[in-house]
């Protein structure tokens, strides 16, 4: 996907736990993170993203169509996986 492209952090906050939480940007301004929502590759986290209607609505359509992890059967959010 990313073919050894430049990529840049648009850091957003620093989590509870140390993380850094960002955005990461091509050279050419693709939104990575948007991408990976849109492939199914990634959940998008309503709780700390409500107002990112572009990634539910990537999320919606990938679910719909049944790309990347929305193929399984029955796909675990991760928030639910870790308390197991």
């Amino acid at each position: 996907m990313l073919n050894n492209q430049k990529l840049y952090l648009e850091t957003k906050d620093v989590d509870r736990y140390g993380r850094t939480v960002g955005v990461i940007y091509t050279a050419d301004g693709d939104e990575i993170n948007l991408e990976l929502v849109c492939d199914g590759h990634a959940w998008w986290y309503e709780r700390y993203a409500k107002k990112a209607s572009d990634y539910k609505q990537c999320q919606e359509e990938a679910q719909k169509n049944k790309r990347g992890l929305w193929a399984e059967e029955d796909p675990v959010a991760p928030w639910d996986w870790r308390r197991r």
